[in-house]
């Protein structure tokens, strides 16, 4: 802070002002926690090291930071400065603060949006025809859209394992659901493709029960829907006749699921491309709850912590 071209203000009171210029770099730790809607504050501390406070005391008048020759920024915006002054071990010391808040549109538009449509195609895989021939192609593109994802989300945060951030936990999450997709579905078209039967251990019998159950009261309250349209419809010849075959191919539905029940509860044998037709629609309903589940915790945990 020494040179000869420095100019100091003396007035007639014998105030002295020296102003010297500089431009410093300074570096301020990051929590990444709430990415992308986290609000940083970074302290920029001035003090006189080699002086007590009997020399030298370092005093502020203003209880903010001037920010005439600030820009604005697209990416983070200036909230709140302001000075504070705590003496340390003897010494005067002032503390710069400024509270910096991300602008979240751009990540919200280009990485949330993507992340939260994606973590819902997994469970998608379940709902393909086996004998299409895409259910493990469709699945990887999905896992490798995930891992673009958590590197772009990655990319635009500092490389520290102080602070882990909630969207990438959320990523591993969603990666490992379909990590694991990818595994079921692989034994799922194995299944598929034998062309023997098999006998079904007691625990897997009773969901598949259970399964056949949900089924059963599916189809019974759209059948009863069906009866209460048709008789609701103006009484002639034709109209009966209609209504009354399309209760009774209701209530065929009907028993033939009660019949497949008994037949499950009675035969332990079936085949495998029926036990892998089950699967699916059991598999998908449970990814399909549990990347709800983590999106919710997610949405959650993202609008209050980050608020």
């Amino acid at each position: 802070m020494s040179g000869s071209n420095l100019l100091l203000r003396v007035t007639s009171h014998g105030l002295v002002t020296w102003e010297p210029p500089g431009l410093y770099n300074t570096h301020c730790a990051v929590d990444t926690t709430w990415f992308p809607f986290d609000v940083q504050t970074c302290i920029i501390s001035v003090s006189g090291w080699s002086y007590n406070m009997e020399d030298l005391n370092v005093t502020n008048k203003v209880s903010h930071i001037s920010t005439n020759d600030y820009r604005v920024n697209g990416e983070w915006l200036l909230s709140r400065t302001y000075i504070s002054s705590i003496p340390k071990e003897g010494r005067s010391h002032l503390n710069l603060v400024l509270q910096l808040e991300r602008r979240s549109a751009f990540y919200v538009m280009n990485v949330l949006v993507p992340v939260l449509l994606t973590s819902l195609l997994t469970p998608m895989v379940f709902k393909l025809p086996s004998e299409s021939g895409e259910r493990i192609s469709f699945i990887l593109t999905v896992v490798l859209a995930i891992e673009v994802l958590l590197t772009v989300v990655s990319a635009h945060m500092p490389a520290t394992s102080l602070h882990t951030s909630v969207m990438e936990l959320y990523l591993v999450m969603v990666l490992s659901i379909s990590a694991l997709a990818v595994i079921l579905t692989s034994l799922i078209l194995n299944l598929y493709h034998r062309e023997d039967d098999m006998e079904l251990p007691k625990g897997i019998r009773l969901m598949l029960q259970c399964h056949q159950q949900l089924q059963r009261r599916t189809q019974v309250g759209s059948a009863k829907e069906e009866t209460g349209h048709a008789m609701h419809k103006p009484c002639n010849t034709s109209n009966d006749e209609s209504s009354s075959s399309d209760e009774k191919h209701a209530n065929s539905n009907v028993v033939e699921e009660f019949d497949k029940i008994g037949n499950l509860k009675n035969n332990k044998r079936i085949t495998c491309q029926k036990l892998s037709t089950h699967l699916d629609d059991i598999f998908f309903w449970v990814f399909f709850g549990l990347t709800l589940l983590c999106t919710l915790i997610f949405m959650l945990t993202m609008g209050f912590g980050g608020s």
